[in-house]
């Protein structure tokens, strides 16, 4: 009962580390920065910078844009770039870190394209 309990507190956690390290080293071929913003409540994970003419610029991407979902905003980040990897066009809900306050309303839904497999 006690390893039981002890893994459901670990699940979080780990999950999200597991979607940050899988974030972090598909960076480069995204064209993006990403790391975690000081926010009034919580740090927060966001979009750092953008690399101009990089496949985030394109697609529409901003830095300061923070990845969003109803449950999981990194983890529905963290799949997006993995179909994308898999040659699969994704999209990602994302909320500018200045516009966090407002809510959803300000949310956007940007497509990442496939990427090629060379």
């Amino acid at each position: 009962m006690v390893a039981v309990a002890v893994g459901l507190l670990l699940q979080g956690p780990l999950h999200r580390a597991e979607c940050v390290r899988y974030i972090l080293s598909v960076e480069d071929r995204f064209g993006f920065r990403s790391g975690w913003l000081a926010q009034v409540e919580h740090d927060t994970f966001a979009i750092l910078d953008v690399s101009p003419g990089g496949l985030f610029a394109r697609a529409g991407f901003r830095s300061g844009d923070v990845p969003v979902e109803h449950h999981d905003g990194l983890g529905a980040f963290r799949v997006a770039l993995s179909e994308s990897s898999a040659g699969h066009w994704s999209e990602v809900t994302v909320i500018h870190a200045a516009e966090l306050a407002d809510g959803w309303p300000r949310a956007r839904v940007i497509s990442i394209p496939a990427l090629s497999s060379r």
